[in-house]
């Protein structure tokens, strides 16, 4: 799976081709397999068992993402532009502010 600026994509053949998946595109994020998270452009923060299938809004970052990170199906950290990083503890339904500039 990747993410451009316009979409998700899923590969079957070791990357040698693409195929568009539905849905939107965003800083992915894979804590261990079987669990998924995508932070889009807007801070809105989805998860997926299965990306081919179907995507959940879950929450909101609270401003203009610039990296996503999950230690685990619970844990994900955010960096926002302005330099703010973001903590969910619940999956992405809810954000603290874990250090600001």
């Amino acid at each position: 799976m990747a993410s451009s600026e316009w979409a998700l994509y899923e590969s079957a053949d070791g990357g040698r081709t693409w195929e568009p998946l539905a849905g939107g595109a965003g800083l992915l994020a894979w804590p261990e397999p079987g669990s998924l998270f995508l932070l889009d452009g807007g801070g809105r923060v989805f998860s997926s068992v299965d990306p081919a299938a179907e995507w959940s809004e879950v929450g909101e970052v609270g401003g203009e993402p610039a990296a996503l990170l999950a230690t685990s199906p619970d844990t994900l950290y955010a960096a926002l532009h302005d330099g703010t990083i973001r903590l969910s503890k619940d999956g992405g339904a809810t954000w603290v502010t874990r250090s600001s500039p």
